[in-house]
């Protein structure tokens, strides 16, 4: 039987999301001794839309963002039928009757009462309904702005935003409720419809027609109630510090240092630390500190190995890595 004499060999691979490909190289030959790639069916599905295809977890994390959606509206609208009883505007008997199908508050014209929420008095049970609209359609917010406008869905949001807030300037309408109680941009439909998102406005814009409807109202049905209630009830915030978390207006924020902490890991090679969050600022600065550590300057004529071999290849010195970082601090704006 033939003793079995081992040989020294580097295996590479280079690993990407529908192949891995492989090389394996004799380091006693210096040669390759084989190569390869294996593909394979990425995880996407190839029916849909965009050319890339969607992930195959898309329709359970949509189905997963509506079920939240639908519950923190649910809390919002809770929390106010909660903030006229706890506040003694209405009873919660008077608050199920103002919102029961088949109560007659049903038949009147929410967007008319807006209008007139602005300049007169109206009744607790008018405000609760004035009130649960605009709790349930607050208009539109974003944490992600920059890729909303390079979204073709989002894009075409966030230019009917734009268009809208011109309009409610050039028209001279002091609020939402005003431009679609009265014009006749918005007769046919108050509200979106599939596929048509002509008639959004800014979240903004709902928190400044909120604001001067309270302010008006404070005359009236919210008369005796603090100053501290209704921030909570609107931002859900009193002093700086968040109270009610299912406030009309509140949003929890994307992200705050707390969130970046809670989700960093331990360090692998330094006990009882953490690693550096990529969202900050040394992490920045140790990947450009990387990305110039491997930078080679290589001759015109040759190769890499050949530069290798030859001591040609030239790269950048601690200090002149210094020197580069500097640089690029000096020049962030």
């Amino acid at each position: 039987m033939s003793q079995y004499i081992p040989h020294k060999y580097s295996l590479g691979l280079d690993i990407g999301t529908s192949s891995v490909g492989w090389a394996v190289i004799d380091l006693e030959k210096e040669r390759i001794h084989d190569l390869g790639v294996r593909h394979f069916d990425i995880a996407e599905n190839k029916s849909a839309r965009n050319a890339k295809g969607a992930s195959l977890a898309k329709p359970r994390r949509d189905a997963r963002s509506a079920r939240k959606r639908l519950k923190r509206r649910r809390q919002r609208l809770n929390n106010l039928k909660h903030f006229f009883v706890v506040n003694n505007i209405l009873s919660k008997e008077q608050v199920e009757e103002v919102l029961r199908p088949s109560s007659a508050y049903n038949k009147l014209d929410v967007y008319e009462l807006r209008e007139k929420a602005l300049g007169g008095e109206l009744s607790p049970e008018e405000l609760l309904k004035v009130f649960y609209q605009i709790a349930k359609r607050r208009g539109f917010k974003s944490n992600r702005k920059v890729e909303e406008e390079s979204d073709k869905e989002g894009g075409r949001v966030t230019k009917s935003l734009s268009i809208n807030q011109k309009f409610l300037a050039d028209n001279d309408y002091k609020t939402v409720g005003s431009a679609l109680a009265k014009d006749e941009k918005f007769a046919s439909h108050k509200r979106n419809k599939r596929d048509d998102y002509s008639n959004s406005f800014a979240r903004a814009d709902f928190t400044h027609e909120l604001e001067a409807i309270i302010t008006m109202q404070q005359n009236y049905a919210l008369k005796n109630i603090s100053k501290q209630a209704i921030s909570e009830l609107v931002y859900g915030t009193y002093e700086g510090e968040v109270k009610n978390e299912s406030a009309i207006m509140y949003q929890r924020p994307f992200m705050t240092p707390e969130l970046i902490e809670k989700m960093v890991g331990e360090c692998t090679f330094e006990s009882g630390e953490k690693r550096a969050p990529r969202a900050s600022h040394s992490f920045e600065i140790f990947r450009l500190a990387s990305d110039l550590a491997h930078l080679v300057y290589l001759p015109v004529t040759g190769n890499k190995r050949q530069a290798r071999r030859s001591g040609n290849r030239i790269t950048l010195t601690p200090e002149q890595i210094k020197l580069v970082i500097d640089e690029a601090k000096r020049r962030v704006v």
